[in-house]
C-alpha cells in the first residue's frame, strides 16, 4: 500500500511538471482578477459598444428588454443579440499564454481585433471592458485581455467549438433586423401583387371582416364574370396566414448594380396594410445569376441569367436592398385567377 502511494505521488509531480514547462507559468500565480472574462447579470446591460482594429465602432443600446437598436436606429437582429450576451454570460478563462507564444501574442494587442464596451447605469462610464487579439492557432480558443489587467488569457465557452471573435462583428447592416413580414391574419386589411409582365394576374384582396373578403384584379379586363364564380375562401385564409415570421438572407445596400436594377422592370411589386393604417412595400427583382447561385445551367446546358431561388428586394421605399428567398416567399406569389374557383353546383 506505501509503495503504491509513493507511485501515485511521483506521478502527480510529473503531471504538474508537465503541465508547468507545457505552459510556461505557474497557475498559482494566475490573477483572479485578470480571468473574470464573463458579465454574468447580462439584464443590467443597457448599452454595448464594438469597435474592431479599423476603427469602425457599433452601438447597440437596448430600448426594452427585448429590443435592441443598431447605432440608435434600426431594430437589431435578436438572434444576434442573444448570441452575444449568452457569449458575455458563459465564456471562461481556459489556459494561460504559453511562453513560446508570448511574442506573438503580444503584438496582436498592440492593435486588437475588437475593443469591447459593456454599459450598465452608467452611459459613460463601461462596467465591463475586454480586448480580444484573435483566434488561437486551431481556432478553438480566442486571445482576450481585461482591461487594466496584466496579461492576455486563452478564453472559451463551454459547450462550444470555434473561437469567439465572430460573435463581436462591427458591420451595421450585419447586425440589422431581417424580419420583413410578422402579421397575424387578423391584423391583415389589404394586400396587392402587381405583376408588371403579367398585368392579368395581379390583384388585390381586401378584409372587410373576419371572414368577409374581396378579391379583385388590377387589371378590370382580367375579372372573371361567370355566374358561378365564388371565392376560393381556403386558399385566402392559407393565404393571409403566410405573413408571419418572413425573413429576409441578407442587406444587400453594397449591392454594385443598384441604380440599374431600380431602373430594370420589378417581377413584382407587393403592398400589404394592416389595420392600423401601416403599408409595407416591397419592389422584388429577379437576381442575376453569379457564383453563389446553385444552379448555373438549365437541363439542356444552357446559361441561366437569373438565380431560381433568390430575389433583389427594395424596402422602405427604396432605401434598403435586401435579398429573398424562394423558398421562404414563394408563398407570397400568388395570382387573382387563384382566387376565384367556379362552382360546380
Amino acid at each position: 500500500m506505501l509503495q503504491n502511494k509513493k507511485y501515485l505521488i511521483a506521478l502527480l509531480f510529473i503531471l504538474l511538471l508537465a503541465a508547468y514547462f507545457l505552459w510556461g507559468r505557474n497557475w498559482g500565480t494566475t490573477n483572479q482578477t485578470d480571468t473574470a472574462f464573463a458579465f454574468a447579470d447580462t439584464t443590467a446591460i443597457t448599452k454595448i459598444v464594438l469597435t474592431d482594429k479599423e476603427n469602425r465602432k457599433l452601438t447597440l443600446t437596448r430600448k426594452s428588454a427585448d429590443t435592441w437598436l443598431v447605432n440608435d436606429g434600426y431594430k437589431a437582429r435578436p438572434d444576434a443579440v442573444n448570441t452575444l450576451l449568452n457569449t458575455f454570460k458563459q465564456m471562461r478563462m481556459d489556459r494561460p499564454i504559453s511562453n513560446a507564444s508570448q511574442k506573438y501574442v503580444t503584438e496582436l494587442f498592440k492593435n486588437p481585433e475588437r475593443t469591447v464596451q459593456i454599459y450598465t447605469k452608467n452611459p459613460d462610464k463601461p462596467a465591463h471592458e475586454y480586448y480580444i487579439g484573435g483566434a488561437t492557432n486551431d481556432k478553438l480558443g480566442t486571445y482576450m485581455q481585461l482591461k487594466g489587467a496584466n496579461k492576455p488569457y486563452v478564453v472559451v465557452m463551454p459547450g462550444m467549438e470555434g473561437n469567439l471573435v465572430s460573435r463581436h462583428f462591427t458591420l451595421a447592416e450585419e447586425w440589422r433586423d431581417r424580419l420583413m413580414f410578422n402579421l397575424h391574419f387578423a391584423a391583415i386589411k389589404e394586400i396587392a401583387i402587381e405583376y408588371p409582365e403579367n398585368p392579368k394576374e395581379s390583384f388585390r384582396l381586401t378584409v372587410a371582416a373576419k371572414d368577409s373578403f374581396a378579391v379583385e384584379p388590377l387589371l378590370p379586363s382580367a375579372a372573371i364574370n361567370h355566374p358561378k364564380a365564388m371565392l376560393n375562401k381556403p386558399l385566402i385564409m392559407s393565404y393571409l396566414n403566410s405573413f408571419k415570421e418572413l425573413y429576409a438572407e441578407a442587406y444587400e445596400n453594397g449591392y454594385p448594380r443598384t441604380d440599374s436594377l431600380k431602373q430594370t422592370m420589378p417581377y413584382c411589386r407587393l403592398s400589404v396594410t394592416d389595420n392600423k393604417g401601416k403599408t409595407q412595400i416591397m419592389q422584388i427583382h429577379y437576381m442575376p445569376n453569379n457564383r453563389r447561385s446553385k444552379r448555373q445551367v438549365d437541363e439542356d446546358g444552357n446559361p441561366i441569367l437569373t438565380d431560381p431561388d433568390r430575389y433583389l428586394a427594395f424596402i422602405n421605399n427604396g432605401a434598403d436592398l435586401v435579398m429573398i428567398q424562394q423558398f421562404v416567399f414563394g408563398k407570397l406569389f400568388r395570382r387573382y385567377q387563384e382566387f376565384v374557383v367556379i362552382s360546380k353546383h
